[in-house]
């Protein structure tokens, strides 16, 4: 009874991940059979309803029916059942929440070309705020900047308090995350003058909350300039003693990694992983210069696990990938060496980098 037992549970954990990979396959054919009526929608405006009775049921019968089918019926309330710009961006909404931001940044451009200028200036805000996270999911760190404005521009034509709070916190947060304080710090002055001025609303109680940010703001606007000095400091000391006969190599880096130490440290106490993951990344060069090729593969593993997190762009990765290469090639570890080469292959996009990738591919295999 006991294997009797073991073999069901076997059968329906089996039964489960294999409906699950059904129903990823159903909404990613779902969601490419969207971007595809939403870009005839958007490109030609004698589209007939039958493109969209289409797109409505796909929706319907897709892995996203439940959620989009109470939404449809609050369109309905609102007489926008058959509205192309309301469907297709509930339509790139719902593919944005399940995961699929590439197909959902193509229904949403698409929404915002068919709703025009005027019409649904709240429902723009909605989708504007929406088609900045898919470009910034998908790495298009200008492009969700440049939705981010856009949405703060919808909020303020609405004099909507609450939208333009929202609209200046993401901003804020995109702009911290990407390291520009100082952008950051002009949109959080604004967002505090709003909750000030708002008084009869629940924004007002979020003024001293906002006093705090700003001032978080500012220490960490400082802390950064004290990091990019550290920075400044260690690489000048590293080309300063480098060219003196007097020094010898192992002193230069034993100064210059005090300082990126330093660094390392304050990165952590902010929590800002960005910076935490350069000052490893120089932190491996000192060890791996001194020979610390153990140490320096460590600090470069590090640094790679904290890039996939911030999902970096491929040039950060690439980079940390090859400095990942030269240790595991130091220490004759040559299956971890193939392991990052191949990584570092799959990863590189342009022809160029395309063709440096599989040279230093190509290079692994035949020292190894």
């Amino acid at each position: 009874s006991m294997l009797g037992s073991a073999s069901s549970s076997t059968l329906s954990t089996a039964a489960s991940a294999v409906q699950r990979q059904g129903a990823a396959a159903a909404l990613a054919d779902f969601a490419e059979t969207a971007a595809v009526i939403c870009q005839l929608l958007g490109s030609d405006s004698t589209a007939d309803s039958r493109s969209l009775r289409y797109l409505v049921d796909g929706a319907l019968n897709s892995p996203i029916a439940a959620s989009f089918t109470r939404t449809l019926d609050q369109l309905a309330d609102l007489g926008l059942s058959e509205d192309a710009f309301a469907l297709t961006s509930v339509i790139g909404q719902e593919l944005l929440a399940a995961g699929h931001a590439r197909r959902a940044a193509v229904c949403l451009e698409c929404a915002l070309r068919i709703g025009g200028q005027e019409p649904q200036t709240r429902l723009r805000c909605s989708v504007t705020a929406s088609l900045g996270r898919a470009h910034w999911l998908l790495g298009r760190w200008d492009t969700a900047l440049d939705c981010m404005r856009r949405h703060l521009k919808l909020a303020e034509s609405c004099n909507d308090s609450a939208e333009q709070s929202r609209a200046l916190g993401n901003l804020i947060a995109a702009l911290s995350a990407l390291g520009r304080s100082a952008e950051a710090l002009r949109f959080e002055r604004r967002r505090l003058r709003l909750c000030q001025q708002d008084s009869t609303s629940r924004l007002s109680s979020n003024s001293a909350f906002e006093q705090s940010t700003l001032g978080r703001l500012h220490t960490r606007m400082d802390t950064r300039n004290s990091m990019l000095s550290q920075r400044q400091t260690g690489q000048q000391n590293w080309r300063n003693a480098r060219e003196s006969e007097s020094s010898t190599e192992s002193t230069v880096s034993d100064e210059a990694e005090k300082l990126f130490q330093t660094k390392l440290q304050t990165a952590q106490r902010l929590e800002d992983n960005e910076a935490a993951a350069e000052a490893l990344g120089e932190i491996g060069h000192c060890q791996a210069a001194r020979g610390e090729h153990r140490v320096a593969l460590r600090r470069h593993s590090e640094r790679l696990s904290l890039l996939n997190d911030l999902r970096a762009d491929h040039h950060q990765k690439s980079a940390c990938l090859k400095d990942l290469i030269s240790s595991c090639r130091s220490l004759g570890h040559w299956s971890d060496a193939l392991q990052f080469a191949r990584q570092l292959a799959d990863l590189s996009t342009g022809v160029n980098s395309r063709i440096d990738s599989l040279d230093c591919l190509a290079d692994t295999l035949w020292q190894s």
